[in-house]
């Protein structure tokens, strides 16, 4: 029900046919829709007069409409009008409101959720909430993203926090231990900007240098890493720790970027820290973006499997 509507269409899968839409079509008729989030399997939708509309999956609580069924058109999160603004995970939903306090729901199994949830979702032992509820007594949130079972948040000193699942480095935060309430990356005051992929996170600062860490068994960090973080399951490449992207440009008129020293040759492009002030000349990485390591995994779905 993550579409909002009942889709004519039907897509081949490995379990059969499922109902999609391989076209666009409207959802309801309202004209007044300001903010989206697309979740893993439901969808998060703020309107114009600051109230919070969700559907889709809502097993894990995801949907914040006080059950756990899946709602096949829009429901509406609670009464409040103050929402500004939402992020959607895997099986999780954050959103803020106009006074600077954050709001979760949903799975909370790797602490996601930043608090303790009351509640259990479709296993005995699975943690969630099925209501917002407030990620504590902080009131200088200015803005969240979510990275899978993951929750990265800026608040308005420009401090970045995360918590949440941490296996692959994607907190940044030096480790892969997995916290379940807001710790603070590093101690730089200049973020402006976040985005969470499924295990990796991006982030941009104000002087508008682009930062990266987490899970890179598929080049997503943009540059080679030789750091690798390891699970009951499966070993790959990672970066645990925030690490700058330097000097991207296309300099040889190719059509595609190099990473480089300014001169088109391909040398230092990373430095790890967290901190501009770490970057020294010992940083040496020759990866171009559009180039497959040898290093990494096959590109199968079992090489992410207990990630």
């Amino acid at each position: 029900g993550q579409l909002g509507y009942s889709p004519t269409d039907t897509c081949p899968t490995i379990s059969g046919d499922t109902p999609c839409s391989t076209s666009p079509k409207q959802v309801g008729s309202d004209t007044d829709w300001v903010s989206i989030a697309a979740g893993g399997y439901h969808s998060v939708v703020l309107k114009a007069n600051g109230t919070l509309w969700a559907w889709g999956a809502g097993d894990e609580g995801q949907l914040g409409l006080g059950d756990k069924t899946d709602k096949y058109s829009p429901g509406q999160v609670g009464t409040d009008t103050d929402w500004v603004s939402i992020a959607a995970g895997e099986y999780h939903t954050l959103a803020l409101k106009l006074n600077g306090t954050l709001w979760a729901f949903g799975n909370n199994w790797y602490g996601q959720l930043g608090l303790i949830s009351p509640e259990t979702c479709v296993r005995t032992d699975n943690p969630c909430s099925s209501v917002p509820m407030q990620v504590g007594t902080d009131t200088d949130w200015t803005e969240v993203a979510a990275s899978g079972l993951t929750t990265i948040a800026l608040k308005s000193d420009r401090t970045l926090w995360g918590w949440g699942r941490n296996t692959a480095g994607q907190l940044g935060n030096g480790t892969n231990i997995t916290p379940s309430s807001p710790v603070q990356i590093g101690t730089d005051t200049d973020w402006s900007m976040i985005s969470g992929g499924g295990n990796h996170t991006l982030a941009l600062k104000t002087d508008g240098t682009l930062w990266v860490w987490g899970i890179d068994d598929l080049g997503q960090l943009g540059f080679t890493t030789n750091e690798t973080c390891t699970t009951p399951y499966v070993s790959f490449y990672c970066s645990k720790s925030p690490v700058m992207l330097l000097d991207v440009a296309d300099k040889d008129s190719d059509g595609i970027l190099n990473y480089g020293d300014g001169n088109g040759v391909a040398g230092d492009n990373r430095c790890t820290g967290g901190s501009i002030t770490n970057c020294d000349d010992n940083c040496t990485n020759t990866f171009n973006p559009d180039q497959k390591d040898d290093n990494y995994p096959e590109d199968d779905d079992s090489s992410l499997e207990g990630v």
